[in-house]
């Protein structure tokens, strides 16, 4: 049956699996340094900030107006 003695219907590459490995373990062998320390202010905190700032910018607040029904005279805000 399948999956007895040496038998691997997948070829491993040894760089990918050491790499596999590593990415792992990262946790054990992690410091913040400079650069990942620079990279987690821009990624953490400046990309979303940024993002917010954009979309903040961007936001189309309905008015009175559209919330007015016309052919009544009735607002749906009451």
């Amino acid at each position: 049956m399948g999956g007895h003695g040496d038998y691997h219907p997948v070829k491993l590459d040894p760089a990918v699996e050491s790499w596999n490995v590593m990415r792992e373990n990262v946790w054990k062998t992690f410091r913040f340094t400079n650069r990942t320390a620079r990279l987690s202010l821009i990624w953490g905190i400046f990309v979303p900030v940024g993002v917010f700032a954009v979309c903040q910018a961007q936001d189309v607040r309905p008015t009175l107006q559209l919330l007015t029904d016309t052919r009544q005279g009735e607002n749906f805000l009451s």
